[in-house]
């Protein structure tokens, strides 16, 4: 029996052909490879970060909130007196001050039905007003608390009403 050794033409052996080297045959297959990797990691952390918090659900566990009640009473709003407007006169020159009222910003036209807040002495449409001390029990301008009032001390605090 006769055996034929092959040997390949540039010199080396079969073996050679199936060894690693540390050197790369060829630069583009490596930046290759890393590119994809890096592509890949990079999709991977963007789908776990835009789709981990989609697959919790969470539980609502209802709380008993205690009733607060923010405004004041019925009976306390309607005890401030309400006035009718008159504009003042400032100084020698004659002229007209114009006030306003800071809930709605319009300004008060003679004979207009406003409210003087007993605290701190602000006025404001008897409207607006209203409706702001239904919901906070505060002055809108100056956020003087006004929870002491009671509706017997308002009642006597005032002296003249115009209805």
């Amino acid at each position: 029996m006769s055996t034929i050794n092959y040997k390949p033409a540039n010199g080396n052996s079969g073996n050679d052909i199936m060894s690693f080297s540390s050197e790369p045959r060829n630069p583009i297959i490596l930046i290759l490879l890393v590119f994809v990797f890096i592509v890949t990691s990079l999709a991977t952390l963007l789908y776990l970060h835009y789709h981990r918090n989609s697959n919790i659900t969470t539980l609502a566990v209802p709380v008993a909130v205690p009733a607060i009640a923010l405004g004041l009473n019925a009976d306390a709003v309607d005890c401030i007196p309400i006035f009718l407007h008159e504009s003042i006169v400032v100084g020698s020159t004659g002229k007209y001050e114009k006030e306003e009222c800071t809930i709605c910003l319009g300004l008060f036209e003679d004979g207009e039905k406003v409210k003087v807040l007993p605290v701190c002495l602000h006025v404001y449409h008897s409207g607006c007003v209203d409706k702001w001390l239904k919901n906070k029990s505060s002055c809108p301008l100056c956020r003087s608390s006004l929870d002491s009032i009671s509706a017997t001390s308002v009642a006597d605090e005032s002296a003249i009403v115009f209805v």
